[in-house]
């Protein structure tokens, strides 16, 4: 249930959620895991253009390079996909 939740903030950049998970210290794994949709809460972030939620979650250390577990795409790949070229510069 929790990395419901956290992948719903992601998606919708609900940074607020997103803090609360990190100050209850809820796990670094639930913030990597992927949901039924084979996709990580960062995956949801960037493709959704959730700038400031990609910049907590990695900030927190969610892992950048996990890919989702149908394609094989990572958080990168579906910001660039997505057309969202800030998220693709913040990763410079």
């Amino acid at each position: 249930m929790v990395e419901q939740t956290i992948h719903r903030a992601a998606r919708q950049g609900d940074l607020a959620t997103l803090q609360l998970a990190f100050d209850d210290g809820v796990h670094k794994d639930c913030f990597d895991l992927r949901n039924d949709d084979q996709l990580t809460a960062l995956i949801y972030a960037a493709r959704d253009g959730q700038l400031a939620a990609v910049e907590l979650l990695v900030e927190h250390r969610a892992t950048v390079n996990k890919v989702s577990g149908g394609n094989g795409r990572s958080a990168l790949h579906y910001a660039c996909m997505s057309g969202h070229s800030n998220i693709v510069k913040r990763s410079e």
